[in-house]
């Protein structure tokens, strides 16, 4: 659990921060799937993603539902966190969950280049959200 994130009174605290935290393990599972799927189409003929001809290919591929899914998903278990605990507290832990697995994975999962200053930029946001948590 995060020192200083009092969610509302009532609440189990270690239910809604896991809550949060499912949240943001959906909404990553569902970034790196339509990743995934934009992989898939090709572009070959150069053109752009928004052209029609991408896009008819692109709704042809079914991890592009896959990956819609979970993040829809995710949006519905958002709406209970909003339900009961305050968003001032509630979505800074989802962002920097979701910002520091999006970065591990799309590292172990694409090969995605980390940088030394950009750790060092989840270091200081991660202690910048748990300075908002505590409020």
């Amino acid at each position: 659990m995060i020192p200083g994130v009092n969610f509302r009174k009532g609440v189990n605290q270690v239910q809604s921060l896991g809550l949060v935290i499912l949240c943001a393990i959906l909404s990553v599972c569902g970034n790196l799937t339509l990743k995934r799927a934009v992989g898939l189409v090709n572009l070959a003929d150069g053109s752009s993603l928004l052209s029609l001809s991408a896009l008819v290919r692109l709704i042809q591929v079914p991890t592009l539902y896959a990956g819609l899914a979970l993040y829809a998903l995710g949006a519905l278990l958002w709406l209970q966190v909003l339900s009961v605990d305050p968003i001032g507290r509630a979505y800074p832990v989802l962002v920097s969950f979701t910002f520091v697995l999006i970065v591990v994975a799309s590292r172990i999962l694409f090969r995605e280049s980390i940088t030394l200053l950009q750790v060092s930029g989840l270091f200081l946001i991660l202690l910048g959200i748990a300075m908002v948590a505590r409020g």
